[in-house]
């Protein structure tokens, strides 16, 4: 039985190409934008989006299920493929490997983990780093954002400073937590 699974098709689609690596809940947003994005790497959002909606949906039809992460993910895939057999397996954390530890936490610091080849990270991050971090900076002169994820771009390395550290991939993010 072959059965997709949206967080493994992204996942593999990622290494495809950029392009067609967007998550299923940008129907919900996309369609709505009345002004053409240009993002800045200079590929177009919108001509993205139209690319992975319709590889999204061949990939529907090519399999026999689907499982997906949320009911809102489910709803829309059966919006378009209304008895294609669907399942939601929410996303989850394993709680011992994640066990808080005994470790003193280091006052005055903020960390943001994730994929850094994620726009919406990047976007993230580089409007906290913009927008946010200057105002605690005012009042914490010695606070510290650290970046930790797998492959930021060059405008998310060129955040670093004195208030802000980019880690890049580490092989465990639990000493950042």
């Amino acid at each position: 039985m072959r059965v997709l699974s949206v967080l493994w098709a992204a996942a593999v689609l990622a290494v495809a190409g950029p392009a067609l690596a967007a998550p299923l809940e940008v129907y919900g947003r996309l369609p709505s934008v009345e002004q053409v994005e240009i993002s800045p790497d200079g590929s177009n959002n919108w001509i993205e989006y139209l690319k992975f909606r319709h590889e999204e949906r061949r990939s529907w039809n090519a399999v026999d299920g689907c499982v997906l992460t949320s009911q809102r993910e489910k709803d829309e895939l059966s919006s378009h493929a209304p008895d294609k057999p669907t399942m939601v397996v929410p996303n989850g954390v394993d709680i011992d490997y994640f066990r808080p530890t005994q470790a003193r936490t280091t006052p005055g610091s903020i960390v943001f983990t994730g994929l850094m080849r994620y726009r919406p990270n990047v976007d993230g991050v580089i409007y906290f780093t913009q927008r946010i971090l200057p105002h605690i900076v005012r009042q914490r002169p010695d606070v510290t954002f650290t970046i930790v994820g797998m492959g930021p771009p060059k405008e998310v390395v060129q955040l670093a400073g004195p208030n802000v550290q980019v880690t890049g991939a580490v092989p465990d993010v639990r000493p950042y937590a």
